[in-house]
């Protein structure tokens, strides 16, 4: 998992905290209100004739007594349930903070494509066939749609051209017999993927009478 799905992965975990403390904060709330309300009412002694009478004191002293462990309780609760609340709280947003740095450097290093020639008169065009020079190309991002050509030899017998983009042999594939008059280039569509760091390419020209040119 990269460091993105990382912090994304962690920042679902702090909200779901986050939410859960809520809850579990407004519930102790509620009852700490229904306790205080208990204490509020007088207290109606219940007579039993059959059992030993409890002085109405003792009665008192004991249900002040139990009042108040609840009533410390909660506010012990309360008071965990705030500190974990604030703790959850600043680690989401810093989880949002964190998050939104790494996407915009991963943005960032996304749209550098260096482009890498080993072979001349290739040239690279955008999709509307305007052309890459060295200070723009810099400009290409993941996901465009390029044109990329090998200047033709005009008055030969040039029929056709091979063109690879990132590959280490030649395939039937590189073969373009694509012909752009205008720009007088044999070319092929390349679409820019995610994970290309740079475009390494190459190009041959065929020949009728000699065959693949500098072979």
């Amino acid at each position: 998992m990269d460091l993105f799905g990382y912090l994304s992965s962690i920042n679902k975990i702090s909200i779901l905290a986050f939410i859960a403390t809520l809850g579990y904060l407004i519930y102790e709330v509620r009852l700490l209100k229904k306790e205080k309300q208990k204490n509020v009412k007088p207290v109606i002694p219940q007579f039993d004739q059959a059992a030993t009478p409890i002085p109405i004191e003792t009665q008192q002293i004991v249900t002040d007594e139990i009042a108040s462990k609840k009533s410390n309780y909660h506010k012990i609760m309360l008071t965990v349930l705030v500190v974990m609340l604030g703790f959850f709280g600043l680690t989401t947003i810093l989880g949002f903070i964190n998050a939104g740095k790494e996407k915009d450097n991963t943005a960032a290093k996304s749209q550098v494509v260096v482009q890498e020639v080993r072979s001349q008169g290739i040239k690279v065009y955008d999709s509307k066939w305007a052309e890459f020079k060295d200070d723009t190309v810099t400009a290409i991002n993941p996901g465009d749609i390029l044109y990329i050509g090998v200047s033709n030899i005009r008055g030969t017998d040039v029929d056709k051209a091979r063109i690879r983009v990132n590959k280490g042999q030649w395939t039937p594939e590189t073969i373009t017999e694509k012909y752009d008059q205008p720009h007088n280039v044999y070319y092929v569509e390349h679409t820019v993927g995610t994970g290309e760091a740079q475009l390494q390419i190459e190009a041959q020209l065929h020949s009728k009478t000699d065959g693949w040119l500098s072979e």
